[in-house]
């Protein structure tokens, strides 16, 4: 059984196998469940490092501006601390996040070719790429909402409670139990919070995400207010800083043409 790809004019027939870390969207689209972390990207600067050595410059680019914090603590601790390893990495350039989607579309293909030799049953795509949204898939993603369940869950047993991690209109209360209203100081773990109904967490707050267009980040941050917000608000950015992250999507670029 095969769809049409809306877009782009061909026939994909639906593979079976879940790409890493993401969520089903379509047929051919699956989404990030999280925003990258930290860790991740310590993984993709490992890789580079083994591969091109500690002085080259593939490594040097691949590192984050830890700057943008301009807090000491956060720009030697925030990156690398295991504290921090599931929070979302950012200082990173809309070139950076172009450049680890491709390395992860090379090492899924990798890991792929290991997998097929052993999985004679599963249907894996023919090719694929991981990229970030366009706004257009961001939109969408994020307009779906909650499952009823959820909903549910939002509305009685956790009312009160901030669904998204947003600049408050009050100080944080960190320290005291109980008291730190909005879960987070800064960014907070990408699996906080509650997911949406396709199972995608921190679409909207802890950072904007960078979409497909340079300088567009959708979603809104830490550092933003919950009313500054909205699914078709665009953020524009012209270089990495704090409230700045991505995740990736993973598209089935091969088919049959109409």
């Amino acid at each position: 059984i095969s769809y049409l790809n809306e877009n782009k004019g061909y026939y994909v027939k639906p593979i079976t196998i879940t790409p890493p870390g993401t969520k089903k969207i379509t047929n051919n689209l699956f989404f990030d469940e999280t925003e990258i972390t930290n860790f991740m990207w310590e993984e993709y600067l490992f890789w580079v490092k083994k591969n091109n050595g500690k002085e080259s410059k593939e490594y040097r680019n691949a590192l984050p501006d830890t700057s943008v914090w301009g807090n000491v603590p956060y720009e030697k601790m925030y990156l690398y601390h295991p504290a921090y390893r599931e929070y979302p990495v950012i200082g990173v350039s809309y070139e950076q996040a172009v450049a680890y989607c491709k390395w992860r579309t090379e090492r899924v293909k990798e890991l792929f070719d290991i997998q097929k030799q052993k999985d004679k049953k599963s249907i894996y795509p023919e090719n694929f790429e991981y990229r970030l949204p366009t706004k257009k898939e961001w939109e969408r993603a994020a307009r779906i909402g909650y499952s009823l369940k959820t909903l549910k869950k939002i509305e009685t047993k956790y009312a009160g409670q901030h669904r998204n991690n947003f600049k408050t209109e009050q100080a944080d209360k960190i320290g005291v139990p109980g008291k730190l209203n909005d879960n987070a100081d800064v960014t907070a773990p990408v699996m906080s919070y509650w997911p949406n109904k396709y199972g995608l967490f921190n679409l909207i707050g802890n950072v904007a995400e960078m979409t497909s267009e340079r300088g567009i980040a959708k979603g809104g941050s830490w550092m933003h207010h919950e009313k500054e917000v909205d699914i078709e608000k665009d953020f524009k950015y012209s270089k990495p800083t704090e409230w700045l992250g991505f995740r990736c999507v993973f598209e089935v670029t091969e088919g049959y043409p109409l």
